[in-house]
């Protein structure tokens, strides 16, 4: 369902909601194909162009066993050949229901998130920097999906635990480590990091 309130169309415009079927979403969204990611629902809303100037609610009924993965459901948008982007969503359990707001038609998808995230070690070049006291020391977090939580991050280096930053423009994690605590020796470094859906990566 497509709640419009008034106003938030600025022109008279036809509008159509088009169930498909789960299986197009990989041909529509151009290949993508995340490891875990399972298509609930799948909805067109046209026309494709129309762009609101105020936010318009989006409601896509849940699965009967929603409420207990609910944390790993969420509304994805998207145009044809565009990866999926997640939008703020709440579940109303009395219509057993996920709500979302939108300014723009397109694809929407009810996606589960089974997969957590991707971390690695970027270039030499990106992985050290020094700044005056202290050691930046970067690593990749990647998460097709629901994106990394920056709250949800850890690192521990030799089982000290040190304050880490999220950049989701670059994609990194960040540590700035006293270059006092590290002596030129072997180090033992551990990165954890989960998305929004709950799923937890580790990297030793």
């Amino acid at each position: 369902a497509l709640i419009i309130k008034a106003n938030s169309i600025s022109n008279n415009t036809l509008m159509k909601i088009e169930e498909l079927k789960s299986s197009e979403f990989f041909k529509i969204a151009g290949g993508f194909k995340p490891e875990g990611g399972d298509v609930i629902a799948l909805y067109a809303v046209h026309p494709f162009d129309a762009l609101f100037p105020h936010s318009v609610e989006l409601s896509l009924a849940a699965p009967r066993d929603a409420f207990a993965d609910i944390k790993r459901l969420s509304v994805y948008h998207f145009f044809e050949g565009k990866a999926p982007k997640p939008l703020p969503v709440r579940y109303n359990s009395a219509v057993n229901a996920f709500i979302a707001r939108t300014r723009s038609c397109g694809y929407f998808a009810l996606m589960r998130d089974a997969s957590p995230p991707l971390i690695s070690i970027p270039p030499t070049q990106e992985f050290i920097e020094d700044c005056r006291d202290y050691r930046k020391i970067r690593f990749y977090a990647r998460d097709l999906l629901s994106q990394p939580a920056p709250h949800s991050i850890e690192c521990l280096i030799d089982g000290e635990p040190y304050p880490a930053q999220y950049d989701p423009d670059r994609k990194w994690v960040e540590i700035s480590v006293p270059r006092a605590a590290l002596d030129g020796k072997s180090h033992h470094v551990i990165l954890r990091v989960s998305d929004w859906a709950g799923n937890r990566a580790e990297l030793r």
